[in-house]
């Protein structure tokens, strides 16, 4: 009778970790000191990096250039990244010039149809 009580909380205890993992997380990112502080994020590619297949990030309104918000690489994730706000008020300004290329999206390492952007105004890219 022993084994069959290990039995039943191994599988027990493997159906929980699967419906925690089912859950999709959304990552904001939002600079704004008002912001609550669970899962926010500063710079767009750091709520990129924590999020995993099947997360959302979240942008807030504004405008976000410099590392860390340009050449933004999903990393073979399929996530949605997405501003909270018209195109017109959400804005990537990769800075990029002849001298020095940046872009916004960089999509290169098995992305498929399910990486979605969605939302954003894209300035200054140079490649």
């Amino acid at each position: 009778m022993t084994g069959f009580k290990r039995t039943v909380t191994m599988i027990f205890g493997f159906t929980a970790i699967l419906a925690v993992s089912a859950q999709a997380i959304v990552f904001r990112v939002d600079r704004s000191q008002s912001a609550s502080t669970e899962q926010r994020f500063a710079t767009i590619q750091s709520a990129i990096d924590a999020a995993n297949p099947g997360d959302t990030v979240a942008v807030a309104i504004g405008t976000y250039s410099g590392p860390g918000n340009r050449d933004l690489d999903f990393h073979g994730k399929d996530i949605i990244v997405y501003s909270e706000g018209q195109p017109l008020l959400t804005i990537i300004d990769c800075g990029g010039s002849p001298s020095e290329h940046h872009g916004g999206f960089i999509f290169h390492s098995g992305e498929t149809l399910e990486a979605i952007v969605e939302g954003f105004t894209i300035k200054n890219a140079y490649f």
